[in-house]
């Protein structure tokens, strides 16, 4: 049985459902309502879980990468950084309600020489910038690497 992206099966049919519980599920987020009549459906904030779970998809990818281009973000040097999911929250919170202001540090605390940064010509969106004094040719293509696959994960979930 095949699904679609909310996981409602392809040969769903509402008019039976309706006929049958007096509920429907909403194509568009997965939510199962109980309209009037099949005309429309109940206000059921079903463009707040659509921006939670694009945010969340957002979330998770940036996260994909940072672990892969950061590796001691989960543990480094000592310290936990995303113990508690610290940094995904974050993200997720950005990509739902941007902030000019976001802020995270991707290594040590007391170092915070990679940073991870609202994107100001993509509200919501995040970028990494390393803050070093002298920063080797390696670091700026780092920088430049992650960054391009920051805006191209980006540009996929739109």
């Amino acid at each position: 049985m095949s699904v679609n992206v909310m996981g409602i099966p392809a040969d769903y049919d509402a008019e039976r459902d309706f006929a049958t519980s007096g509920t429907v599920v909403c194509g568009d987020c997965g939510t199962r309502v109980k309209p009037r009549t099949l005309e429309s459906l109940p206000p059921h904030g079903c463009a707040d879980i659509q921006a939670s779970k694009r945010a969340t998809a957002y979330a998770i990818a940036v996260m994909n990468l940072l672990h892969a281009e950061f590796p001691d973000l989960l543990v480094g040097n000592g310290f936990i950084l995303d113990q508690h999911g610290y940094v995904s929250c974050r993200i997720m919170e950005h990509a739902r309600r941007p902030d000019p202001t976001l802020e995270v540090t991707l290594d040590h605390p007391l170092v915070a020489n990679w940073r991870l940064l609202a994107e100001p010509r993509q509200p919501g969106r995040v970028r990494v910038g390393c803050f070093r004094v002298h920063l080797s040719p390696q670091e700026a293509e780092r920088e430049g690497r992650v960054n391009a696959a920051l805006a191209a994960i980006a540009e996929g979930l739109e």
